[in-house]
């Protein structure tokens, strides 16, 4: 995890998941730095969230008959992150 000391985005801006809504970058990769437990709940929170809502709109979309169109912009928004 890559993040500068003074990070206060959350982990993922948007995601309305309790680590994102209560911690900072900072806050989260001094934990992960510092061995602490806590770091690797919050990212393993985060990580279930963000597979939670991939799943549901996956979903969706399928049952909409839209699946090319959402993976199309899944992977546009997710190649723009990285």
């Amino acid at each position: 995890m890559e993040s500068e000391p003074e990070d206060s985005e959350p982990l993922e801006p948007g995601c309305p998941c309790p680590a994102c809504a209560t911690f900072s970058r900072a806050y989260v990769h001094h934990l992960v730095k510092s061995g602490e437990i806590l770091g690797a709940m919050l990212m393993t929170q985060h990580n279930l969230w963000f597979y939670q809502r991939l799943m549901q709109s996956l979903g969706d979309a399928i049952a909409e008959q839209r699946l090319q169109a959402f993976a199309s912009e899944f992977l546009q928004r997710y190649r723009r992150l990285n």
